[in-house]
């Protein structure tokens, strides 16, 4: 009876598959919501999932898209560009760009963090300083707690 019933679940089976990439066991699609071509810039909204991102876009969890692609002003004057999806950064300075004046931006900070939390030790601080230099997201993410906005000059990078 058994046999019976593998034997038809075998031959009478829809098959089924999925684009899944099996070294990493990672799935991801593109749709095409809306396409509307036109005689300059093409409408359209494209979406990608990818089952191993961790980015929760504007169409949710594993989403994104090409809407989802930020341009940002960096505090030592530089841009920083942030493609949606793999976390993609691409950080544009200017030709003139001292890399002198970022160990006083990063004074600037460590000053600004202590004076927002008085209870941080001098270790902390130290180690608060040598973790946004080894790491750019600390580093945003902390000129983001602390209020700190960047600008960059018009034309000149």
């Amino acid at each position: 009876m058994r046999s019976v019933i593998l034997a038809m679940a075998l031959f009478l089976s829809i098959p089924l598959y999925a684009v899944v990439d099996m070294k990493n066991a990672n799935y991801s699609e593109t749709w095409t919501d809306i396409n509307i071509p036109g005689s300059g810039y093409q409408l359209k909204v494209e979406r990608v999932y990818n089952s191993r991102s961790l980015f929760n876009g504007i169409f949710g969890f594993g989403w994104c898209s090409d809407y989802e692609t930020s341009l940002s002003s960096e505090a030592d004057g530089g841009l920083r560009l942030t493609v949606c999806g793999g976390g993609l950064e691409v950080k544009y300075t200017a030709k003139n760009f001292d890399p002198s004046k970022t160990k006083s931006h990063y004074d600037n900070l460590i000053k600004l963090a202590a004076q927002k939390n008085s209870s941080l030790s001098k270790a902390e601080l130290d180690r608060l300083r040598k973790d946004i230099e080894g790491n750019t997201f600390m580093r945003v993410a902390l000129e983001q707690q602390v209020g700190f906005k960047g600008s960059s000059p018009i034309g000149k990078t």
